[in-house]
Protein backbone atom coordinates (compact mmCIF):
# COMPACT_ATOMS: atom_id res chain seq x y z
CA UNK A 1 0.00 0.00 0.00
CA UNK A 2 1.02 3.49 -0.82
CA UNK A 3 2.20 6.14 2.08
CA UNK A 4 -1.30 7.94 0.62
CA UNK A 5 -3.36 4.79 1.33
CA UNK A 6 -1.52 4.00 4.71
CA UNK A 7 -2.25 7.75 5.47
CA UNK A 8 -6.35 6.81 4.98
CA UNK A 9 -6.14 3.68 6.38
CA UNK A 10 -4.98 5.11 9.51
CA UNK A 11 -7.28 7.83 9.73
CA UNK A 12 -10.01 5.82 9.00
CA UNK A 13 -9.09 3.53 11.96
CA UNK A 14 -8.31 6.22 13.84
CA UNK A 15 -12.10 8.18 13.80
CA UNK A 16 -13.35 4.48 14.45
CA UNK A 17 -11.43 4.48 17.59
CA UNK A 18 -13.01 8.01 18.26
CA UNK A 19 -16.43 6.39 17.34
CA UNK A 20 -15.72 3.79 20.51
CA UNK A 21 -15.31 6.40 22.63
CA UNK A 22 -18.52 8.33 21.98
CA UNK A 23 -20.68 5.10 20.99
CA UNK A 24 -22.68 5.16 24.64
CA UNK A 25 -23.59 8.80 23.78
CA UNK A 26 -25.72 7.98 20.88
CA UNK A 27 -28.39 5.82 19.49
CA UNK A 28 -28.01 2.97 17.05
CA UNK A 29 -28.63 5.04 14.06
CA UNK A 30 -26.73 7.87 15.14
CA UNK A 31 -23.74 6.55 16.75
CA UNK A 32 -23.21 4.84 13.21
CA UNK A 33 -22.92 7.81 11.47
CA UNK A 34 -21.89 10.85 13.62
CA UNK A 35 -19.18 8.75 15.83
CA UNK A 36 -16.96 8.76 12.09
CA UNK A 37 -17.47 12.10 11.29
CA UNK A 38 -16.91 13.02 15.05
CA UNK A 39 -14.12 11.17 14.77
CA UNK A 40 -12.83 12.84 11.60
CA UNK A 41 -13.55 16.27 13.16
CA UNK A 42 -11.50 15.51 16.36
CA UNK A 43 -8.63 13.84 14.53
CA UNK A 44 -8.58 15.98 11.34
CA UNK A 45 -8.00 14.48 7.36
CA UNK A 46 -4.43 14.34 7.98
CA UNK A 47 -3.72 12.35 10.65
CA UNK A 48 -0.06 11.44 11.41
CA UNK A 49 1.00 8.36 10.76
CA UNK A 50 0.20 4.77 13.34
CA UNK A 51 4.02 4.13 13.69
CA UNK A 52 4.01 7.35 15.56
CA UNK A 53 1.33 5.53 18.55
CA UNK A 54 3.09 2.57 18.33
CA UNK A 55 0.31 1.04 15.94
CA UNK A 56 -2.28 1.13 19.31
CA UNK A 57 -4.86 3.25 18.11
CA UNK A 58 -7.35 2.26 21.05
CA UNK A 59 -4.39 3.75 23.32
CA UNK A 60 -3.93 6.96 21.93
CA UNK A 61 -7.81 7.74 21.94
CA UNK A 62 -7.69 6.73 25.61
CA UNK A 63 -4.68 9.10 25.81
CA UNK A 64 -5.93 11.96 24.16
CA UNK A 65 -10.03 11.76 25.39
CA UNK A 66 -8.31 11.17 29.42
CA UNK A 67 -5.55 13.99 29.49
CA UNK A 68 -7.10 14.05 32.69
CA UNK A 69 -4.57 16.04 34.69
CA UNK A 70 -4.67 13.85 37.69
CA UNK A 71 -8.29 12.34 37.64
CA UNK A 72 -10.21 10.30 35.58
CA UNK A 73 -14.07 11.30 34.49
CA UNK A 74 -14.37 8.21 31.60
CA UNK A 75 -17.93 7.31 31.78
CA UNK A 76 -17.64 3.37 30.57
CA UNK A 77 -14.90 0.87 30.93
CA UNK A 78 -13.24 0.02 28.01
CA UNK A 79 -11.39 -2.77 29.90
CA UNK A 80 -12.79 -5.75 32.07
CA UNK A 81 -15.70 -4.10 34.46
CA UNK A 82 -14.26 -4.46 38.27
CA UNK A 83 -17.13 -4.18 40.83
CA UNK A 84 -16.19 -0.96 43.05
CA UNK A 85 -17.35 -0.03 46.28
CA UNK A 86 -16.97 3.73 47.98
CA UNK A 87 -16.16 3.82 51.96
CA UNK A 88 -15.87 7.19 53.96
CA UNK A 89 -12.36 7.95 54.09
CA UNK A 90 -11.02 8.96 57.71
CA UNK A 91 -7.96 10.85 58.65
CA UNK A 92 -6.33 7.39 58.82
CA UNK A 93 -6.72 7.59 54.76
CA UNK A 94 -3.96 10.42 54.43
CA UNK A 95 -1.46 8.72 53.52
CA UNK A 96 -3.26 6.45 50.41
CA UNK A 97 -4.91 9.92 49.80
CA UNK A 98 -1.70 11.14 49.08
CA UNK A 99 -0.36 8.34 47.54
CA UNK A 100 -2.98 8.80 44.59
CA UNK A 101 -1.88 12.21 44.08
CA UNK A 102 1.75 11.04 43.83
CA UNK A 103 1.17 8.96 41.00
CA UNK A 104 -1.21 11.22 39.31
CA UNK A 105 1.75 13.84 39.09
CA UNK A 106 4.15 10.82 38.05
CA UNK A 107 1.01 10.02 35.25
CA UNK A 108 1.36 13.29 33.91
CA UNK A 109 4.79 14.06 34.14
CA UNK A 110 5.82 11.41 32.13
CA UNK A 111 3.56 12.73 29.47
CA UNK A 112 5.26 16.01 30.06
CA UNK A 113 1.83 17.67 31.09
CA UNK A 114 2.87 19.24 33.98
CA UNK A 115 1.04 23.05 33.92
CA UNK A 116 -1.77 21.75 36.62
CA UNK A 117 0.30 20.62 39.65
CA UNK A 118 3.80 20.56 38.31
CA UNK A 119 6.54 18.11 38.61
CA UNK A 120 7.16 17.22 42.32
CA UNK A 121 5.26 14.32 44.12
CA UNK A 122 2.25 16.19 46.16
CA UNK A 123 4.16 14.26 49.26
CA UNK A 124 7.64 16.58 48.82
CA UNK A 125 6.08 19.38 49.94
CA UNK A 126 4.89 20.17 53.39
CA UNK A 127 2.27 22.34 52.34
CA UNK A 128 0.51 19.38 50.13
CA UNK A 129 1.08 16.98 53.24
CA UNK A 130 -1.28 19.15 55.38
CA UNK A 131 -3.74 19.61 52.72
CA UNK A 132 -4.33 16.41 52.11
CA UNK A 133 -4.14 15.53 55.86
CA UNK A 134 -6.89 18.14 56.09
CA UNK A 135 -8.87 16.82 53.34
CA UNK A 136 -8.57 13.08 54.67
CA UNK A 137 -10.17 14.17 58.36
CA UNK A 138 -12.32 16.52 57.02
CA UNK A 139 -15.39 14.20 56.17
CA UNK A 140 -15.60 14.46 52.56
CA UNK A 141 -13.07 12.22 51.78
CA UNK A 142 -14.26 8.92 49.76
CA UNK A 143 -12.47 5.92 48.71
CA UNK A 144 -13.23 4.03 45.67
CA UNK A 145 -12.10 0.17 46.22
CA UNK A 146 -12.35 -2.75 44.50
CA UNK A 147 -12.44 -5.27 47.40
CA UNK A 148 -11.59 -8.47 45.43
CA UNK A 149 -8.02 -6.98 45.58
CA UNK A 150 -8.08 -5.46 48.81
CA UNK A 151 -8.26 -2.64 50.25
CA UNK A 152 -6.19 -0.39 48.66
CA UNK A 153 -7.96 2.99 46.90
CA UNK A 154 -8.50 2.49 43.36
CA UNK A 155 -9.56 6.31 43.44
CA UNK A 156 -10.88 9.20 45.75
CA UNK A 157 -13.09 11.92 45.63
CA UNK A 158 -13.44 15.06 48.48
CA UNK A 159 -16.92 16.76 48.63
CA UNK A 160 -17.37 20.10 50.38
CA UNK A 161 -17.84 23.83 50.26
CA UNK A 162 -16.63 25.35 47.03
CA UNK A 163 -13.34 26.80 47.34
CA UNK A 164 -11.94 30.24 47.59
CA UNK A 165 -11.01 31.09 43.76
CA UNK A 166 -14.63 30.64 42.69
CA UNK A 167 -17.67 32.72 42.66
CA UNK A 168 -20.12 31.35 45.88
CA UNK A 169 -22.71 29.27 44.77
CA UNK A 170 -26.51 30.74 44.66
CA UNK A 171 -27.96 27.62 45.51
CA UNK A 172 -27.36 24.99 48.12
CA UNK A 173 -24.49 22.73 46.23
CA UNK A 174 -22.12 19.86 46.94
CA UNK A 175 -18.85 21.02 45.38
CA UNK A 176 -15.68 18.41 44.31
CA UNK A 177 -12.83 19.65 45.82
CA UNK A 178 -10.67 16.53 44.32
CA UNK A 179 -11.09 13.52 41.97
CA UNK A 180 -8.57 11.21 41.54
CA UNK A 181 -8.00 7.52 40.07
CA UNK A 182 -4.87 5.43 39.89
CA UNK A 183 -3.32 5.36 36.79
CA UNK A 184 -3.08 1.82 37.08
CA UNK A 185 -7.13 1.46 36.71
CA UNK A 186 -7.86 4.31 34.03
CA UNK A 187 -10.63 3.91 31.70
CA UNK A 188 -12.39 0.98 34.37
CA UNK A 189 -14.78 3.80 35.43
CA UNK A 190 -13.42 4.93 38.98
CA UNK A 191 -14.10 8.82 38.02
CA UNK A 192 -18.14 7.97 37.01
CA UNK A 193 -18.39 5.64 39.88
CA UNK A 194 -17.08 8.49 42.69
CA UNK A 195 -18.98 11.14 40.56
CA UNK A 196 -22.25 8.95 40.99
CA UNK A 197 -21.61 8.82 44.39
CA UNK A 198 -21.15 12.64 44.86
CA UNK A 199 -24.85 12.95 43.27
CA UNK A 200 -26.01 9.97 45.99
CA UNK A 201 -24.50 12.28 49.22
CA UNK A 202 -25.84 15.80 47.36
CA UNK A 203 -29.32 14.29 46.93
CA UNK A 204 -28.67 13.21 50.87
CA UNK A 205 -28.14 16.06 51.67
CA UNK A 206 -30.69 17.89 49.85
CA UNK A 207 -28.41 19.62 47.27
CA UNK A 208 -29.62 21.10 44.28
CA UNK A 209 -26.27 20.81 41.99
CA UNK A 210 -22.62 19.00 42.06
CA UNK A 211 -19.88 21.83 41.44
CA UNK A 212 -16.48 21.16 40.05
CA UNK A 213 -13.50 22.84 38.53
CA UNK A 214 -10.67 21.77 36.45
CA UNK A 215 -7.44 22.47 34.82
CA UNK A 216 -8.42 23.62 31.38
CA UNK A 217 -4.87 23.92 30.12
CA UNK A 218 -6.00 20.29 28.20
CA UNK A 219 -9.46 20.99 26.62
CA UNK A 220 -10.40 17.37 26.92
CA UNK A 221 -10.57 17.35 31.01
CA UNK A 222 -13.66 19.44 30.96
CA UNK A 223 -15.59 17.35 28.09
CA UNK A 224 -14.58 14.21 30.51
CA UNK A 225 -17.36 15.96 33.09
CA UNK A 226 -19.71 16.56 30.14
CA UNK A 227 -19.72 13.63 29.33
CA UNK A 228 -21.00 12.21 32.73
CA UNK A 229 -23.70 15.36 32.82
CA UNK A 230 -22.01 18.61 34.07
CA UNK A 231 -22.77 21.60 31.80
CA UNK A 232 -19.57 24.38 31.55
CA UNK A 233 -20.70 27.69 33.40
CA UNK A 234 -17.73 29.77 33.51
CA UNK A 235 -14.08 30.06 33.78
CA UNK A 236 -11.73 31.85 36.25
CA UNK A 237 -7.65 32.27 36.47
CA UNK A 238 -5.38 31.99 39.22
CA UNK A 239 -2.01 33.35 38.33
CA UNK A 240 -1.20 31.49 35.06
CA UNK A 241 -2.95 28.85 35.71
CA UNK A 242 -6.55 28.63 33.41
CA UNK A 243 -9.65 26.47 35.17
CA UNK A 244 -13.13 25.95 34.24
CA UNK A 245 -16.44 25.87 36.33
CA UNK A 246 -18.85 22.98 35.70
CA UNK A 247 -21.97 21.89 37.58
CA UNK A 248 -24.57 19.05 37.31
CA UNK A 249 -28.11 19.55 38.48
CA UNK A 250 -29.18 16.86 40.90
Amino acid sequence: MGSSGQALADARREAYARYLVVQHELGDLLKAVLGYALGRAYWGAATRPREVYGGDFLHVVRERDQLLCGCSAEPHSRQAAAVLNVRHGSAGDAPQLLALFDDAVAWMVARGQTGQWGSEPFSAKPSRVARAQQWAAGGGLWLAVDDSAGDEPVGAIVLGDALDYVPPADCHEVYVQVLLTASAWRSRGVGARLIEHAVTVGRGQGAVQLRVDCWDGVPALPSQYERLGFTRVGSFQVGNWPGTILTRAL
